[in-house]
């Protein structure tokens, strides 16, 4: 188990009230097969307050440490819980209960994220509904997990940290809230159909929006319920140059990637996009100033129009664009603003609902989190006048006369996948999660396995105990043993790959700008798809074309190009660079995959383990803890 884990040989466990500061003794683990019996029976819930398991391991030569956990005990559903929690909780107390909470239920599916950066480039939901792991930490200020909205992952443009459009859900009941305080004000607007407090699904209050939209002035409504601080607000923008930016990432999130060509050249048709906008001054023009404006929906519904993938009579009803404006708003734009960047207050005087901006809130979880990972010794700054150099070198991998490209460019701030290293391991069955006896390779849907697995063995929790709730694993992986597993599983002839070779000294010609050769004047469909026909393959011809070149990646190759990537892993934040010290970055897709080889690789070693221990199972009341559920770290 050592060899294994990591684990030490002795651990004295114990249970800490909240009533008291009373710790009471439950036992020690002195062997193997105590802690392979502690892992297994402590993997649920109690039915009490809440608690604190405390491990104390102790080692000759060593002082003790002590790692203590949070534990959720609670009557009925999980869910049920979570939500009456927060709805009880203040909206500043909101990250403080998360870094509480600890949720097998509300994990997402996903096994890896999509985008760079240690904690803070990640953008999380409980349901799992985007493909974005879980944050864990060994730390509790350091545990953001959905809390961490700092990078949109549909935006193809470079935002601050702290915009509303970083942002994510967490529950529908805030969102609930406000639509309910906006439609109830039948002295405002007595045409609006009322939303009665059983409504208690978004797509229910989506609904009843669509079917009123026509009677509703949704501007007039949220300006006479709630004033915006703009003065104090990021959102006011007073250049011109900062609203076409927004309008940029704004249209793209509504427009199928298809009318593009190429996403390489999404801003140049975007920006050519904003001058069809109706001019107006841009005196603090704020964004829901723009997202409450209606006259951008036949643009939406042109390009709509356009693309060939998309049925064109979905389209034709003017409402239903409308719904798709609408829909958006409300889920991604109106219910981050309020529950992330803002503060709704109420005034005791005049009883006027106000909307106070709380622009360090996101900054700061950025900057705390930085500093622990700083102190816990995760990762590291590089200071000194070589910081473009690191970043050079961060982002791509040198092999004599070929440059391979591993990150996007720094005005993207997107990480790719290290292709060659993935698809070798994808064609390789080395994702040996095991269902059962048998073997399966599910690189993207190891949670479903995990589901299948815990339903059909419920007896046996320590495989799903190792396979998702290791807390901080991505940060304490031991690298040598990951190599080691890699030469180990990995055959000596690898299938060819069909990879694309990238040419760095070409990437200029892409920022080449194309103007429209006709402007759109009018908002017929004739006129559009005829200018944008013409428009649509100049910006195709004008993409260079990678050739894939069959290529021999050889075992050594491979692992090399691995530990490259491991070892040289940065990210920048405020201005300085860090570098991680040890681990996995929880920041690319090959993070995963490895993660996922790693934990298969115990679980074949721990597998001869638990079935001998199966045969020997006792029962003893002093050594069973099934009450509790256990975090720890490895």
């Amino acid at each position: 188990m050592e060899k294994l884990f990591g684990f030490k040989k002795k651990f004295d466990v114990y249970l800490t009230e909240n009533s008291d500061d009373s710790s009471k003794l439950l036992g020690n683990l002195k062997s193997d097969l105590e802690m392979k019996w502690f892992l297994e029976n402590t993997f649920v819930c109690a039915n009490k307050n809440f608690e604190k398991l405390k491990i104390v391991s102790n080692k000759p030569g060593t002082p003790s440490q002590e790692f203590e956990r949070q534990i959720i005990q609670e009557e009925g559903n999980f869910n049920s819980y979570w939500r009456k929690m927060m709805d009880e909780i203040e909206p500043s107390n909101v990250l403080k209960a998360q870094r509480n909470l600890t949720l097998f239920h509300l994990l997402p599916r996903n096994n890896y994220l999509h985008i760079s950066g240690p904690l803070y480039n990640a953008k999380i939901t409980n349901k799992g509904r985007r493909n974005f792991k879980n944050m864990k930490s060994n730390n509790s200020e350091l545990d953001i997990k959905s809390s961490s909205v700092l990078y949109n992952y549909n935006t193809t443009e470079r935002l601050p940290r702290t915009h509303i459009l970083n942002s994510c859900q967490l529950t529908d009941r805030p969102a609930h809230n406000l639509l309910y305080h906006i439609f109830k004000l039948k002295s405002k607007n007595p045409k609006i159909k009322r939303v009665d407090k059983t409504y208690r699904k978004l797509l229910d209050l989506c609904k009843i929006m669509i079917q009123n939209y026509k009677r509703i002035n949704v501007k007039a409504i949220l300006n006479a319920c709630i004033k915006t601080v703009e003065n104090e607000s990021k959102y006011a923008y007073v250049k011109k140059a900062d609203v076409v930016k927004f309008l940029k990432i704004f249209i793209s999130r509504l427009l199928p990637p298809e009318i593009f060509g190429s996403l390489k050249n999404r801003h140049t048709i975007l920006q050519r996009m904003v001058y069809l906008l109706p001019k107006r001054k841009f005196n603090n023009f704020t964004i829901m100033d723009f997202l409450l404006n209606i006259k951008v929906l036949p643009i939406i519904k042109k390009c709509f129009l356009k693309c060939d993938s998309i049925d064109k009579n979905q389209f034709q009803n003017y409402s239903k664009v409308i719904k798709q404006l609408y829909y958006w708003l409300i889920t991604d734009v109106i219910y981050p603003i309020l529950k992330k960047c803002f503060l709704i207050t109420t005034s005791k005087t005049t009883g006027t609902r106000f909307l106070y901006y709380r622009a360090t809130e996101a900054r700061k979880i950025v900057n705390d989190t930085i500093t622990n990972l700083v102190n816990s010794r995760k990762i590291y700054s590089c200071k000194g006048p070589k910081n473009q150099e690191i970043l050079a070198k961060a982002r791509f991998i040198t092999n004599g006369d070929k440059v391979r490209l591993l990150f996007s460019n720094h005005r993207m701030n997107r990480c790719s996948i290290m292709f060659d290293a993935f698809k070798a391991l994808k064609a390789v069955e080395v994702g040996m999660r095991m269902k059962g006896l048998v073997s399966v390779c599910r690189f993207d849907s190891i949670g479903t396995v995990l589901e299948e697995f815990d339903s059909s063995h419920a007896d046996r929790g320590i495989f799903n105990f190792i396979s998702s709730d290791i807390t901080d694993f991505y940060s304490s992986v031991d690298r040598r043993k990951l190599y080691d597993t890699l030469d180990e599983v990995i055959p000596k002839t690898l299938p060819t790959a069909t990879l694309k070779i990238i040419d760095l000294t070409k990437l200029t010609s892409r920022e080449e700008i194309i103007y429209l050769t006709e402007p759109m004047v009018s908002y017929s469909l004739q006129d559009f798809t005829k200018v944008i026909s013409s428009f649509v393959p100049k910006i195709r011809n004008s993409i260079i074309v990678f050739k894939p070149k069959d290529y021999k990646l050889k075992k050594e190759k491979l692992i090399g190009n691995i530990s490259n990537l491991l070892e040289n892993i940065y990210f920048k934040s405020n201005n300085i660079i860090f570098k991680y010290a040890n681990g996995l970055p929880a920041g690319i897709r090959i993070s995963g995959i490895l993660a996922d080889l790693y934990l298969s690789k115990m679980e074949q070693d721990l597998f001869p383990l638990l079935e001998t221990s199966n045969r020997n199972k006792t029962t003893s009341s002093k050594h069973r803890i099934s009450n509790y559920e256990v975090r720890f770290e490895l």
